[in-house]
């Protein structure tokens, strides 16, 4: 393929995937076999913490100063770097503590990618916005490929095998980053100042009540979202499944169907309805989840994971797409940030305290008790964000 071509957009969404998704979902099994468990916590906090101070920066930094595609090279192959060394750290037994700050670091290195990869798509797609799923899914793909590799052919559900192989492949994904089609930044030339890339400029954005409805309901449903990958491993080991990392990958399943019906469901439906069935969907995944504890079902547990992708497809893709199309060309790639950083970083920040405060309050591991519970509190907040943008997205919106 030629340098340009859309094709590469495809390519680096698939390894965006595949990268994290060779250590995310068996990170908990990997630590809880090491006696490392009481510091799971503290690493998925890294990632929203990583989430809030580099997206609005970087998303800046692509609006006035830097290409998308070149910036989201750069971050990549310097991620590679980080990635690599912690999970070599871990992997060569050194202390837990230098893995956990590398891993911050590989967070705040990190976390603008899906948005710089998002912002070069759509920018490309300029007019044509709703055909962004055909390249997005390539990054369920991705996630998927990766569970399938780390599980079946690695079998690294509980080895730091996976990270290393994840973190190697960061390297020549960074490379393919700058034969992407260039993203001219579209504040170029227009006094892009340093107050602007400390975010700033994105005070506007707020001013949308649509928009800002979209940011609120982004950190409002990551609250029950960042228990997902950190304890539903865990869960699954008390359910006596096997290569959970494998039985993550359902997850993503009911995501690809649902990225390559996107257009016809846009043209269908409107913004307000496809992303109120994303966060309805995320609640109900902690129905099903809270009913497979309680009953020992493994279908529902699979169901619950099947259900988890069309909160990402139907919220998230739907709300990327949104801020593409009705946000100032000069303010996109804050937008998207802004996004990336309520979803992301403060939302699953929050997130990973209340999940977490929850779980050491009602689930206890030795016993294999107290799941139940657990899931239904988290249901009953992921009812909060359905109720919110109910009320406070407004009526009459095009399309």
């Amino acid at each position: 393929m030629r340098k340009g071509s859309p094709m590469w957009l495809a390519v680096v969404f698939f390894f965006v995937g595949f990268c994290p998704g060779m250590w995310i979902p068996g990170l908990p099994s990997v630590l809880r076999l090491g006696g490392h468990e009481a510091w799971i916590p503290w690493i998925y906090m890294g990632m929203p913490i990583g989430s809030i101070i580099s997206p609005l920066f970087l998303g800046a930094l692509s609006d006035g100063k830097v290409a998308a595609n070149r910036l989201c090279g750069y971050v990549m192959l310097i991620g590679g770097c980080s990635m690599t060394v912690a999970f070599g750290a871990l992997h060569f037994g050194a202390p837990i503590e230098l893995f956990v700050g590398l891993m911050i670091t590989n967070a705040l290195l990190s976390a603008p990618l899906w948005a710089l990869v998002t912002q070069s798509a759509l920018s490309y797609l300029r007019g044509k916005e709703e055909k962004f799923c055909y390249y997005r899914v390539f990054g369920t793909v991705g996630w998927v490929g990766a569970g399938m590799v780390g599980g079946f052919f690695l079998g690294a559900d509980t080895s730091a095998t996976a990270g290393l192989v994840g973190g190697l492949l960061r390297f020549p994904a960074g490379l393919f980053c700058f034969l992407m089609p260039h993203c001219e930044p579209a504040a170029k030339g227009k006094g892009f100042s340093f107050l602007q890339m400390l975010g700033s400029g994105s005070k506007e954005l707020w001013l949308d009540r649509n928009t800002r409805t979209l940011f609120i309901s982004a950190g409002l449903i990551a609250i029950p979202l960042s228990a997902f990958f950190m304890y539903v491993p865990l869960q699954m080991e008390t359910l006596g499944i096997e290569r959970p990392t494998v039985w993550m990958t359902l997850s993503q399943w009911f995501e690809i169907p649902a990225m390559l019906t996107l257009v016809w469901a846009c043209a269908k439906f409107r913004i307000k309805w496809l992303v109120f069935f994303g966060l309805a969907v995320s609640a109900l995944r902690q129905v099903l989840l809270a009913l497979s504890a309680e009953t020992g079902q493994l279908w529902l547990l699979a169901l619950g994971l099947l259900t988890h992708g069309l909160t990402f497809t139907y919220f998230l893709t739907v709300a990327q797409v949104y801020m593409e199309k009705r946000v100032d060309p000069s303010l996109r790639g804050r937008a998207q940030g802004m996004l990336s950083l309520m979803f992301g970083g403060l939302g699953s920040l929050i997130g990973v305290f209340v999940v977490s405060q929850l779980f050491d309050q009602q689930v206890d591991l030795l016993t294999e008790s107290g799941w139940g519970s657990y899931w239904w509190g988290l249901s009953l907040i992921a009812v909060a964000p359905c109720l919110y943008f109910l009320f406070q997205y407004q009526k009459g919106e095009a399309k």
